[in-house]
């Protein structure tokens, strides 16, 4: 395997240097600009990437208006409540993907992010107060 060192002198030569190469790169966002994104915001993130996994994501994208409104938001306090024939009836709402795995996972998802608010105040502030360096923690 090849160390970063050589992969980043590629990309600098590939892409015309340092300047060019940093245009392509994601803008990292603060702490504060983390903790002001909306629970909600993290946990829609974290169903697009779980309903993607074994679709076209251009499916889901198109679709994702209608998750929005299916799941409330994404409300975590919302979802995290829901009995459970509420989730039952997701598999047969056609604005979702209705396939219980990926249904469970927004559940259990909005529980863990319920449960990191109680915690840290947001789920947010968990994620903004994340050590820079543990990238695999």
């Amino acid at each position: 395997m090849k160390g970063f060192e050589t992969i980043h002198e590629r990309a600098l030569e590939r892409k015309g240097g340092d300047a060019a190469l940093n245009k392509l790169l994601p803008h990292v966002l603060t702490h504060d600009e983390l903790i002001a994104i909306p629970d909600s915001r993290y946990l829609s993130m974290m169903a697009k990437g779980i309903n993607q996994a074994g679709f076209h994501w251009q499916v889901i994208e198109n679709k994702w208006p209608q998750f929005e409104e299916a799941f409330f938001g994404f409300d975590v306090e919302k979802l995290a409540y829901l009995p459970d024939n509420a989730w039952d009836a997701y598999l047969v709402d056609p604005r979702v993907v209705r396939n219980w795995q990926k249904i469970e996972a927004v559940y259990k998802n909005a529980v863990f992010m319920r449960e990191l608010a109680q915690e840290h105040g947001s789920a947010s502030r968990f994620f903004a107060d994340w050590d820079n360096d543990d990238q695999f923690g």
